[in-house]
């Protein structure tokens, strides 16, 4: 169905008899090589989507019609149909927003397209009648039109539909009250005729009532039930709450997230409950929703201050990075959105379609404590796209796009951060320098990847292929058998030490973790978060070839922190810390932060520390043995500059003059930026940095020129 309408002929719903001025719409319906077609029925729909009834709705047998019984047609605005007459291979359409003014003339044409049959039946292979088959394009999102009764069963459970080429979603919708789950396949590529025999799976009841805070029932509020473990939407065909805040689903058995949302107009918050187990008919399944604060306002381009439709609103508490359900969260064609939202503290990010090619932007820290405007301006950006496949070559659906900033790894907002059914995605940013990331859905046992400080400066394509992996896995507790949560998982290749690229690793609230790594021998690292007192532990070695389980049991242990400086007392970041003793033990805080500080939890005894600066780092690095480590301790370690190259100006210490010298000392004189001891980098020996030492560089490294000294 079109707008899940109920089409109707001979009756007149929405559109009465007007004392005003009625007109007729008439004109003729052709097969794309301009042949009449006789038969096609003719359907109008008010504004409101309701069927208008009309006496004669069809074409005669040269393809005309004429709708102007019993009175004509008041002014209006009006949907369309024209559906053709079955085993004419032609498929329907329908003409949206048609504006009737006068007596109008309305020609169309209807494309050919390929018939999609087959039983709708049980697990007992009874034919199921009644079964109302959707059909959304996965391109556009949009509902196809495929009118009554052509995309329903019939009495034996058989159905058949002509539809264009594409790539479509097809949910099989049972009738409200049956015990069947409805059933969805995604990414059907349609190009040919096709027969699609269904099975619907019994389900289970869960039903229950929504409540406001004064116990009033909510109207029409709408139930999502999201599978936890993938957050996959199963499809629940009438998941409103009626007059009375009651509703009534059916699902397969299975742990869901179950969100509910209230119409905007009721300003009450979303609510959202996790992990709920179905294994049987549940009732009683009920919400009270409280009272929240409209978040609104208006998104328009940056460039013209143009209004932009189509934005998608996420709401994110800052506290807890939990997402908020956001009733009614998209901008109208005026370019305003209103959503309701409970008192707090939000990043808000507005995502605005691809096609726009504007990048989302994201306002943090939005405080809430009454109604609250906001509005933005969306800049011009820049269009990653491509293709994402298996090493085989088909595509790979539902791979989530990230870009972080490769400074602070903070992930930018982008609209549209999974590939389609086909594999193809296209993200919108600001040009600019990112690790863009490559997440596929881990049931697929594909490797992510990353490539770091990937420049997107203009429209680019980036095809990738994800090659295939094996599942690292298992539950990590306590002695009590408690789970340990946001237990980080860390691979390394065997010899050469170089992480593998494994996100979402991390134990969740059972203690459960699963990363895909490749098939090889690997070094592996599981370090709990420095609050929870827990040493982590690592394994050298371990030869991955096949879907591995390894549980662990972690103790709590002592913690050991300090501070990295140089030998002015000044500190330093970004410098790795390592503790060796049997064996390695992967510090929470392993790595030097801004104020060159480092922690995490060891079991007590006897370590080797070990002190690596980046390669690019103008220290040495520095390893400490046969340290004690037996209660909570602290140490200061000073790092010392590397040896003097032995050549005047050699500010990258590689031994050579070149132009990376000559940006160093570019930085250091202009801008202040790196360090630039004054006896490797005054070039003419005065004992300042001055601009006379970026020329005697220039000199040295283009010209040939020697140093005076």
């Amino acid at each position: 169905m079109f707008r899940q309408l109920v089409f109707a002929a001979g009756i007149s719903i929405g559109l009465s008899v007007s004392a005003f001025a009625q007109f007729t719409l008439s004109g003729k319906v052709t097969n794309p090589n301009g042949a009449g077609i006789a038969n096609v029925d003719v359907d109008l729909f008010d504004s409101n989507g309701n069927p208008v009834g009309i006496l004669t709705d069809k074409t005669d047998a040269l393809g005309n019609y004429n709708l102007n019984q019993p009175f004509g047609l008041p002014t209006g605005t009006y949907d369309i149909a024209f559906a053709p007459p079955s085993g004419s291979g032609l498929a329907p359409v329908i003409n949206l927003g048609y504006v009737l003014v006068g007596n109008q003339v309305f020609n169309d044409s209807v494309p050919f397209g390929f018939t999609l049959s087959g039983f709708v039946r049980d697990t007992g292979g009874v034919g199921q009648p009644d079964i109302d088959l959707n059909v959304t394009d996965d391109l556009s999102g949009q509902l196809v039109y495929t009118p009554n009764p052509t995309d329903n069963t019939d009495l034996s459970g058989f159905y058949s539909l002509v539809i264009t080429p594409g790539v479509y979603t097809l949910t099989y919708r049972p009738v409200a009250g049956q015990k069947l789950a409805a059933v969805e396949f995604k990414g059907v590529v349609f190009n040919s005729n096709q027969t699609r025999n269904v099975i619907l799976p019994p389900g289970f009841f869960v039903s229950g009532r929504v409540l406001d805070n004064q116990g009033q029932p909510v109207v029409d509020a709408d139930l999502d039930f999201d599978v936890s473990s993938t957050g996959e939407r199963i499809p629940t065909p009438n998941d409103n709450t009626n007059d009375n805040g009651d509703y009534q689903v059916v699902v397969p058995a299975g742990t869901y997230n179950i969100t509910v949302e209230p119409q905007v107009s009721d300003k009450l918050v979303a609510s959202k409950i996790f992990s709920f187990v179905v294994t049987n008919d549940i009732n009683n399944v009920n919400f009270t929703l409280q009272p929240g604060f409209y978040l609104s306002g208006t998104v328009r381009r940056a460039s013209n201050m143009t209004v932009v439709g189509g934005v998608d609103v996420d709401v994110e508490d800052t506290l807890t990075g939990q997402k908020i359900p956001t009733p009614g969260g998209a901008t109208n064609a005026s370019g305003f959105y209103q959503t309701v939202v409970p008192a707090g503290s939000f990043n808000v990010v507005l995502q605005p379609p691809v096609s726009t090619g504007l990048a989302s932007v994201e306002s943090l820290r939005v405080a809430v404590s009454t109604d609250r405007t906001l509005n933005a301006n969306l800049p011009n950006g820049v269009t990653l796209s491509g293709l994402v496949q298996r090493a085989g070559g088909s595509g790979l659906a539902n791979v989530d796009i990230r870009f972080e900033n490769p400074t602070t790894g903070a992930k930018i907002p982008l609209a549209g951060h999974a590939t389609n059914s086909l594999g193809n995605y296209a993200v919108v940013a600001v040009p600019g320098t990112y690790n863009v990331q490559f997440r596929p859905p881990k049931v697929t046992r594909r490797l992510a990847k990353e490539f770091l400080n990937f420049v997107l400066n203009s429209n680019m394509t980036l095809n990738v292929t994800l090659d295939s992996g094996r599942a690292v896995s298992g539950f990590i507790k306590d002695s009590s058998n408690n789970p340990i949560r946001d237990v980080d998982f860390d691979a390394f290749t065997v010899p050469s030490g170089s992480e593998i690229f494994t996100p979402s690793a991390k134990t969740d609230s059972t203690g459960f973790y699963q990363a895909i790594v490749p098939a090889a021998n690997l070094n592996l690292a599981y370090t709990p978060p420095l609050a929870s007192r827990f040493a982590g532990v690592s394994f050298a070695g371990v030869s991955i070839t096949k879907d591995t389980t390894i549980n662990l049991t972690l103790r709590h242990g002592v913690q050991l922190s300090g501070t990295v400086r140089d030998s002015t007392s000044t500190p330093i970041s970004g410098i790795k810390v390592r503790a060796f003793g049997s064996p390695e033990t992967p510090l929470a805080n392993g790595t030097t932060a801004v104020n060159g500080a480092f922690a995490g939890i060891l079991t007590p005894g006897t370590y080797s520390l070990h002190f690596y600066p980046p390669a690019t780092s103008i220290y040495d690095s520095l390893v400490l043995n046969g340290v004690q480590v037996q209660n909570d301790s602290s140490i200061t370690v000073t790092l010392h500059q590397k040896p003097f190259s032995g050549v005047k100006g050699d500010l990258s210490n590689d031994g050579l003059l070149t132009s990376a010298d000559v940006v160093l000392m570019l930085n250091c004189v202009f801008l202040g930026i790196g360090n630039c001891p004054l006896f490797t980098a005054d070039v003419n020996c005065d004992g300042f940095l001055t601009a006379n030492d970026v020329v005697l560089e220039l000199n040295a490294v283009f010209l040939g020129v020697l140093f005076p000294c």
